[in-house]
C-alpha cells in the first residue's frame, strides 16, 4: 500500500495512475452464502481507464481516503443482471459483503469486466474499505503483503522507455522509504534492491498468456494447417467441377452465350458457398471457443473471456469469404470462358485430357494436401503421446471422486481463535458423519492449483546455508486419507495438536531425503526461516508421507512440509475441505449444502 502511494505521486511521466487488488468477497443473498469476484480499487481507477457508469456513478479520489469506512460499491453489468435482475432501481440498494452492509452507487457498462484477462469482477470497492471488509486485519500500512497491481497512463509526450528509466531512478528511494520495520534481516537487502519497471498493458494483465501462449500457438498453427488442407481440397473440387462442366460451357459458348455470363455464374456459385462457409465458421467458432474456455476453468475458479464477435471479426470473416470467392470462383470462370468449343468437344469425345498443363495446379494442390496431412499426422501422434504420458503420470493422490468445498468464514472473523477452531472441527466431524463418507479434511493449498508458499528450512542445530527451499501446505487430519496419500511412517495430525502445543509437521519422502534425514525422520526437528508474517520457527516431524506433485504434473516431486491447520495463528477467512465419499457425487453435494445451511454458513 505504501509503495502504491509513492507511485501515485509520480506525475512527471504518467497522466494518471491507478491501483487494484483482486479478492473474493463473501456474498449473502436470500439466506445463502457464496463467493463474489471482488476488486479493491483506487479512487481514480475508473477515471484513468475512461470508464463511464451505465447507472449511478463510479468512485472518485474523494471516495478512497483513509478512514473512509464503507464508501459504497460499484457492480458490473453481469452482476447487475445476474444477482439484481437488471433492476433499474439497483443503485442505492444494499449488498451484504463479508457480512457488512454496503450501498451500491453505480453499475459499469457491459463492455467493462476488469483489467485481468480471464477474470471478470462482480463488485468493486475502494481500497480504503479493506480495513473494514477484511476485519482480520488491515493491509493499508502492511509493507509485507503485496496485494495491489499498479497501472499508469503515459503522458502523450512520454514513452515506455522513458517510463522505465524514470522508475529505475525512483525505485531506491521508494523502497528505502517503505521498508517494513518487521522485515526479516536476511531479506532486507533483497527488498532494497527491488526495481520497478513498466510493461505495455493495453491488453490488460493475463496469466492466460503466460500459461497457455505456447500451447495456443501450437493449436493455432494446427488449425491453420487444417484450414490450408481444407482450402486446397475445396479448390481442387471447384477446379474438377469446372473441368467436368467444360462440355456445358462449350455448348453455351457455341450458341452465343457471353463469356462474362459464365464468369458471373461461377462467381455467384462460389459466393454462395463462401458466405455459407463463413456463417457456419462464425457459429462453430463461437460454440467451440466457449467450450474451450469452459474446459480451462472450474466451478470454483471460472474463466471469463468475452467471446462476443465484434465488427472487426465480422469484417475479417466477410473479407476472407469474399477473397475466397474471387480466388476460387474467378479462376475456374476465366478458364472456362477462354475455352475453345471445338477443343472441348474433341476432349469430350476422347474422354481424356491431353493437356498436361491443365493438370498442373490440381496436381500441385494434391501434393500440398498430402504433405500438410503428413505434418498433421506426425504432430497428432506427438500430441497424443504427450497427452498419454501426462495422463499416466502418478500425481501421488487420487484424481477422481474428490469433492472440493469452499467455506466462507467471514462471519467468524471477530470470534476468538479457539471458537473458530472449534467451529471448523465440529463442521468436519459432521461432514465425516454424512452417509457414505470415506474421509474429509481441510487444506490450505490444493495440489496443482498454482498457489503455495515456499520457504527455506534446515535441520535443528545446522546452519541456514545447509538447508533447502521447500513448499509448505496447511492441512487438518483426514486430508491424506481423503486424497489417497499414503502415510508411510508416524501419525496424522490429531486433536492434541493445538496452538498451545509444540509445533509439528508431516513431511514427504523428498523432504526427508533432500534434508539428509534418512528413511525414518520421525522425531527430528527442522527450522523454518523467518517470514514477513512471522519469526523463525521450529517443527517436530511426526509423520512421513509419499511424494506428490505440488504445482505441476511435469515437475519432479520436490520437498513438501505439511503443517497443522489448527496451529495456524493467523487463519484466513476461507477454508477448503476435500471430501471423498462412496455415495454419488450429486448426493454428496446435496448433503453438504444441507449441512452448511444448518450450520448457518
Amino acid at each position: 500500500m505504501r509503495v502504491w502511494e509513492k507511485l501515485r505521486d509520480t506525475k512527471d511521466i504518467f497522466s494518471g495512475v491507478l491501483a487494484w487488488g483482486s479478492n473474493n468477497f463473501g456474498l449473502s443473498t436470500g439466506g445463502e452464502g457464496r463467493l463474489a469476484q471482488g476488486l479493491f480499487v483506487s479512487g481514480d481507477f475508473f477515471r484513468v481507464l475512461g470508464v463511464q457508469p451505465l447507472m449511478g456513478r463510479v468512485f472518485t479520489a474523494a471516495d478512497d481516503r483513509r478512514g473512509c469506512g464503507l464508501a459504497g460499491a460499484v457492480v458490473s453489468y453481469a452482476f447487475w443482471q445476474r444477482e439484481l435482475g437488471g433492476d433499474p432501481s439497483a443503485v442505492s440498494r444494499k449488498l451484504a459483503l463479508n457480512y457488512h452492509s454496503i450501498e451500491i452507487i453505480g453499475v459499469t457498462p457491459p463492455g467493462f469486466f476488469g483489467l485481468e484477462v480471464g477474470r471478470s469482477y462482480d463488485v468493486a470497492v475502494p481500497i480504503c474499505s479493506q480495513a473494514i471488509l477484511w476485519s482480520e486485519g488491515t493491509w493499508l500500512d502492511e509493507g509485507t503483503v503485496w496485494w495491489l497491481n499498479v497501472m499508469g497512463r503515459l503522458k502523450s509526450s512520454s514513452t515506455l522507455a522513458e517510463a522505465n528509466a524514470r522508475l529505475a531512478v525512483i525505485s531506491p528511494g521508494i523502497f528505502n522509504a517503505t521498508l517494513p520495520s518487521n522485515y526479516p534481516a536476511e531479506n532486507v537487502k533483497d527488498y532494497l534492491n527491488f526495481k520497478l519497471g513498466a510493461v505495455p498493458a493495453a491488453g490488460g494483465l493475463s496469466w492466460l498468456r503466460t500459461e497457455y501462449s505456447d500451447s495456443l500457438s501450437l493449436l493455432l498453427g494446427t488449425a491453420g494447417l487444417v484450414l490450408l488442407i481444407a482450402c486446397a481440397n475445396l479448390a481442387n473440387l471447384m477446379l474438377a467441377r469446372a473441368t467436368a462442366r467444360e462440355h456445358e460451357f462449350a455448348v453455351r459458348l457455341a450458341i452465343g452465350a457471353p463469356r462474362g455470363r459464365l464468369i458471373q455464374q461461377l462467381l455467384t456459385e462460389s459466393l454462395l458457398l463462401a458466405l455459407l462457409g463463413g456463417a457456419l465458421a462464425l457459429f462453430l467458432a463461437r460454440t467451440l471457443s466457449q467450450f474451450l474456455v469452459a474446459s480451462l476453468g472450474t466451478q470454483g475458479d471460472p474463466l471469463f473471456l468475452d467471446l462476443k464477435p465484434d465488427w472487426r471479426l465480422l469484417t475479417f470473416t466477410l473479407g476472407l469469404a469474399s477473397l475466397t470467392c474471387v480466388l476460387f470462383g474467378l479462376a475456374p470462370g476465366v478458364r472456362a470462358s477462354r475455352l475453345s468449343p471445338s477443343a472441348a468437344f474433341r476432349t469430350t469425345v476422347r474422354g481424356v485430357m491431353t493437356s498436361h498443363r491443365r493438370f498442373g495446379l490440381r496436381q500441385a494442390l494434391v501434393v500440398s494436401q498430402v504433405a500438410l496431412s503428413l505434418v498433421l499426422v506426425v504432430g497428432a501422434l506427438l500430441f497424443s503421446t504427450s497427452l498419454h504420458n501426462l495422463l499416466a503420470v502418478d500425481a501421488g493422490f487420487l484424481q477422481k471422486g474428490i469433492l472440493i468445498t469452499n467455506l466462507d468464514l467471514f462471519r467468524f472473523l471477530n470470534v476468538p481463535y479457539a471458537g473458530r477452531v472449534a467451529f471448523k472441527r465440529d463442521l468436519l466431524e459432521k461432514v465425516r458423519a454424512l452417509p457414505g463418507m470415506v474421509s474429509a479434511g481441510e487444506v490450505g493449498t490444493l495440489p496443482l492449483s498454482g498457489g503455495g508458499t515456499e520457504n527455506r528450512v534446515w535441520i535443528e542445530g545446522a546452519s541456514r546455508a545447509s538447508g533447502l527451499d521447500t513448499w509448505f501446505n496447511s492441512i487438518s487430519d483426514g486430508y491424506f486419507k481423503a486424497m489417497g496419500i499414503a502415510l508411510l511412517a508416524g501419525r496424522d495430525f490429531n486433536v492434541h495438536d493445538t496452538l498451545s502445543s509444540p509445533r509439528v509437521a508431516i513431511v514427504n519422502r523428498s523432504f526427508a531425503r533432500d534434508l539428509g534425514l534418512g528413511v525414518y525422520p520421525i522425531g527430528r526437528t527442522f527450522r523454518r526461516e523467518a517470514t514477513p508474517d512471522g519469526p523463525e520457527q521450529s517443527f517436530e516431524i511426526v509423520g512421513l508421507v509419499e511424494n506428490t506433485k505440488y504445482s505441476s504434473l511435469r515437475e519432479k516431486s520436490g520437498p513438501i512440509a505439511f503443517l497443522c491447520a489448527a496451529q495456524d495463528s493467523q487463519p484466513g477467512p476461507y477454508a477448503q475441505l476435500v471430501v471423498r465419499s462412496a455415495m454419488p457425487m450429486s448426493e454428496t453435494v446435496s448433503n453438504i449444502r444441507t449441512l452448511s445451511r444448518r450450520s448457518a454458513l
